[in-house]
């Protein structure tokens, strides 16, 4: 029974090994682990590579965000120098002094001393008219008023236009400083986009087939993971066919050692029946 066993099993693994050790031949485990490594590190390599043009992308949208508002300050900046030109503070600053000395001589003491002496007929020593119309007080105090009102319109006016000077000069100010932080952000901003475009071209000059946009990128990856999961399938079942192999052969080996100790067995056993 035993050796018919052995027939059986023999019959079995004779045929089998072979067959199984035929598909070890052309493959070679160093390559396809060599190919699982690769095709992880594409994979690592493909997440790099969305980061970076994530991050480039991201960046050169704030590079646009700050050319726009650069342009948008310097424009601001153009139209207040235009309204501080049109500013009238010294026309309006002369106006009133000269007004103001003009209330200040009509109601003064000396002046109205003058009126006071002036007769219809006589010249004025100042003028040299002989028509006095505002010699008496009630006659000029309507013209003092309405020189007072212009005085205090003309007051307003100068002071709206040194608070709209002021408002412009500071908002002005705030721009210019606005500006400066653009420049230094814009500087900084260059240096990483250099930087990110240097880690591009690095990735890129070993996958040049690789589009630059993210969303193409992104696309990839769904053939990056099949084919990672490919490689490690290969290597799986040579790893798998190299253990089926070993056992093939360790049973062979046993069957052929059990052949030859049957074989043994049986001379053994004929000596003996010989010798009776």
């Amino acid at each position: 029974p035993f050796s018919g066993l052995i027939v059986k099993l023999s019959k079995l693994i004779i045929p089998t090994l072979p067959s199984e050790s035929k598909k070890l031949e052309g493959q070679d485990a160093g390559r396809l682990q060599a190919a699982v490594t690769a095709a992880h590190q594409r994979q690592h390599d493909l997440d790099k590579a969305i980061g970076i043009r994530s991050e480039i992308e991201g960046k050169r949208k704030s590079q646009q965000d700050y050319g726009l508002q650069r342009q948008q300050l310097d424009g601001r900046n153009k139209a207040i120098e235009g309204e501080l030109q049109q500013l009238a503070i010294k026309a309006l600053e002369t106006e009133l002094e000269t007004l103001t000395k003009t209330h200040t001589l009509m109601t003064g003491e000396n002046w109205a001393q003058h009126r006071h002496d002036l007769g219809d007929g006589h010249p004025c020593p100042l003028c040299g008219a002989t028509m006095h119309p505002y010699a008496k007080d009630e006659n000029l105090q309507p013209v003092v008023d309405e020189l007072e009102s212009l005085i205090g319109t003309k007051r307003k006016e100068l002071a709206a236009q040194n608070a709209k000077q002021q408002g412009l000069i500071k908002e002005q100010s705030e721009n210019c400083g606005k500006l400066k932080s653009l420049s230094n952000a814009e500087k900084l901003l260059g240096k990483e986009l250099a930087e990110l475009d240097a880690a591009w071209e690095a990735i890129h000059s070993v996958y040049p087939d690789w589009e630059e946009g993210r969303e193409a990128l992104e696309g990839r990856k769904a053939q990056a993971g099949q084919e990672a999961v490919a490689a490690a399938q290969a290597l799986k079942d040579y790893n798998d066919l190299v253990g089926r192999v070993e056992k093939l052969r360790k049973a062979k080996e046993a069957r052929e050692r059990q052949q030859n100790e049957h074989s043994a067995a049986a001379v053994e056993k004929l000596r003996a029946a010989e010798q009776k």
